[in-house]
């Protein structure tokens, strides 16, 4: 079957989104004027960024999702410590549960589950990630109305009882990183959605998998000027998640951890006890 192809709508959106969300992250509050000169000033970083993405979602299409991630981690990370992947199952139903503090988690998970071909992921529906059509033909679009968020749940049975793999967020935002706010990791694990417990429920037979992912901010960038010039602890780690991108500061060490699997309907309770074990064994604790 053949892959989508990019088009030039594609390629300015990736500009359009990659500026909005750096100017956010490190101009947030400042004068019109500030920002105007910040977009400015970054272009060529964008423009870096966006070519990086399209080379990495090319590879996507022609070798998969895992290979795309790898690219990724190779330009944006330092070495992934990665743990339990013995744990995955390499066929069967399968929902993999992430935590999401950011950066390049994303490709770590993916490239984690480098044995499912199969995988699909929910994501919000975003400008940026339809903009990457070999990526995009992997998501599963999390929308805002009730009536899209119960078509995602009927799509995504759909591919578990067909034997597929789904990997989700349930926090649906930024959390905190383990490595620098582990008890607020843990509290944030609270408000996740309840998707993996009614998919466990829908199609029985599906294992579910936590994982738990540490270290993706860069204490360099924590350390930068327009990271410290932040007022709050989230900006302050926002700014520095944005730097480290465009800078392409490889000098953190994430670590991901895979948990046991859970079978029989696990819980909202089950799964967040099996993350705070998971997440204090990531920040090596």
């Amino acid at each position: 079957m053949p892959h989508p192809a990019p088009d030039r709508r594609d390629h300015e959106v990736l500009l359009k989104t990659t500026l909005d969300d750096a100017v956010k992250g490190l101009a947030a509050g400042r004068p019109r004027a500030a920002r105007a000169a910040f977009r400015l000033g970054l272009m060529p970083l964008a423009r870096r960024f966006r070519r990086e993405i399209e080379d990495a979602d090319e590879l996507i299409g022609r070798l998969g999702l895992a290979a795309g991630a790898d690219q990724l981690l190779r330009v944006y990370s330092g070495p992934v410590a990665y743990s339990g992947l013995e744990r995955i199952p390499a066929e069967g139903a399968l929902v993999v549960v992430a935590n999401h503090p950011g950066t390049v988690d994303t490709p770590a998970v993916m490239a984690s589950l480098a044995v499912r071909r199969d995988l699909k992921v929910l994501a919000l529906d975003r400008p940026f990630l339809r903009a990457v059509p070999h990526l995009a033909a992997h998501l599963l679009y999390v929308g805002e109305s009730v009536g899209h968020r119960g078509s995602l749940v009927r799509r995504a049975a759909d591919h578990l009882r067909s034997g597929g793999a789904v990997l989700t967020f349930p926090a649906g935002e930024i959390e905190p990183d383990p490595a620098l706010r582990r008890a607020d990791a843990v509290a944030a694990l609270a408000s996740w959605s309840r998707s993996p417990e009614l998919l466990a429920r829908l199609v029985p037979g599906t294992v579910v998998v936590p994982v738990a992912v540490e270290g993706v901010v860069s204490q360099r960038a924590l350390r930068s000027p327009l990271a410290r010039r932040q007022r709050t602890r989230d900006d302050r780690e926002l700014a520095a998640a944005t730097l480290q991108i465009l800078l392409r500061d490889r000098t953190i060490r994430p670590r991901l951890v895979v948990g046991e699997p859970l079978r029989g309907r696990p819980d909202a309770a089950a799964l967040a006890s099996a993350m705070t074990a998971l997440i204090g064994q990531a920040a090596g604790s």
